[in-house]
């Protein structure tokens, strides 16, 4: 949820005066998190045998909060396209590993309602972001929002990675109990 943020309409060309017509740097930055994307998803069956998916989702994280970081450091709008790949791991990585999470949480009996609680999850993340992205980029501006959004993932992160271990360290899901 808190990696849809930026979802809000508002893409990397905006965080400066772009000399580029917004059309052509949002078709240039979705080319290049595409290239990457695409990739990832024809692998994901070999990828997810050899990453669990905290660790996929981790790496996602940690590929978004460096994207974000170079949103809020950068003052020419072309330097986003050396970054923007790191969306298509961003996308394609967070997408296999919570397909893969899903499953693993759900009774069989419930895979069906665990990825329908994904999608879910998703469009609130969207929701949230579109809104809450909106609110504060009209408040303080495109910069602050993508550093709030970067130390926002960061933080729940490093929770995340937390739970993932002392999960793995004591053999259960943390505080999750499907046996019923």
């Amino acid at each position: 949820m808190l990696m849809d943020y930026p979802r809000s309409g508002v893409g990397p060309h905006t965080l400066c005066s772009s000399p580029w017509p917004s059309v052509r740097a949002t078709l240039v930055a979705k080319a290049g998190h595409v290239i990457c994307e695409v990739p990832l998803f024809v692998v994901a069956p070999w990828l997810s045998r050899r990453l669990s998916a905290p660790a996929m989702l981790l790496i996602a994280m940690a590929c978004y909060v460096v994207q974000v970081a170079v949103y809020v450091c950068i003052s020419d709008p072309r330097y986003v396209l050396f970054v923007e790949p790191l969306h298509g791991v961003t996308f394609s990585l967070m997408n296999i590993a919570t397909v893969a999470e899903a499953s693993r949480l759900a009774p069989p009996h419930l895979q069906a309602t665990g990825q329908a609680f994904i999608s879910v999850v998703r469009t609130v993340g969207t929701i949230v972001g579109t809104v809450g992205g909106s609110a504060v980029m009209q408040w303080a501006g495109s910069t602050v929002a993508y550093g709030v959004a970067g130390v926002l993932v960061a933080t729940a992160a490093v929770v995340y990675g937390l739970v993932a271990w002392i999960e793995r360290r004591h053999g259960g899901v943390v505080g999750v109990d499907l046996a019923d």
